[in-house]
């Protein structure tokens, strides 16, 4: 391994791993096998820790619960595609493991696990990382700016985001292969609004999209979304490699 390589270990203060914090827990275990880890136990600073990290190789390691860690993995994808994102997980069963490996996570461990694994599968997962960010070809892409509310396109527009839209593009291009299906969106964009959202549904999601299409073509660009008949949306010219 680089000497320091970074981590971001993401514990809410609800989360067995609460005590992830300089001096204890897991955080200090991760820090007696050389990674500089930052911790953070706010998901709504936790964009911030992300974007730090930039273009370059860095893992995100998720303490928190099984809810916590999607919706964090998920921004954290989109916001930047090339991090590595290691999640901790309180079981194994099929049911439980089905939504954090879809919401973008590279791997998983138990969260009972010792800090001399967790480290283990840190460094492998930061292994794949800078392999496949050396291999990658530097092309110019669709990405999500200050935190999910600006669509930056290759071109080099940038356009604001409604709540709405900044979910709905938060869960795709976070999704696996930058594709989700209706259910998921519609889920994403309805929690987003929260209590004050009306009832969300594929007519409403129609809405939505249309009218950011047209703001999209105001600037000039042309949003790169395909539908897939009767099952969701893709992504269709975004590199998830970053």
């Amino acid at each position: 391994m680089d000497s320091n390589p970074a981590v971001v270990l993401f514990a809410p203060a609800s989360s067995p791993h609460s005590d992830a914090y300089p001096g204890s827990g897991l955080g200090a275990g991760l820090r007696a096998y050389g990674f500089a880890v930052t911790a953070c136990a706010d998901s709504r600073r936790l964009p911030v820790h992300v974007q730090d990290f930039g273009r370059l190789p860095g893992c995100l390691v998720l303490g928190g619960s099984l809810a916590q860690n999607c919706a964090a993995a998920a921004s954290a994808r989109a916001l930047a595609p090339s991090l590595g994102i290691l999640a901790l997980v309180s079981s194994t069963d099929e049911e439980h493991l089905l939504p954090i490996m879809r919401s973008g996570v590279d791997t998983y461990c138990p969260d009972s696990a010792s800090a001399r694994l967790v480290a283990a599968a840190v460094a492998g997962v930061l292994q794949r990382v800078r392999l496949f960010s050396s291999a990658a070809r530097p092309i110019p892409q669709w990405e999500l700016r200050n935190h999910g509310w600006v669509l930056a396109s290759p071109g080099g527009k940038r356009m604001p985001l409604t709540t709405g839209e900044r979910a709905f593009l938060v869960a795709l291009m976070g999704a696996p292969g930058c594709r989700a299906c209706h259910a998921d969106l519609i889920a994403a964009v309805g929690s987003a609004y929260g209590s004050q959202a009306p009832e969300w549904g594929r007519p409403r999601l129609g809405v939505l999209l249309a009218r950011m299409r047209q703001k999209v073509q105001s600037h000039g660009e042309t949003l790169p979304l395909k539908s897939v008949h009767g099952w969701g949306y893709m992504f269709t010219t975004r590199d998830p490699s970053g």
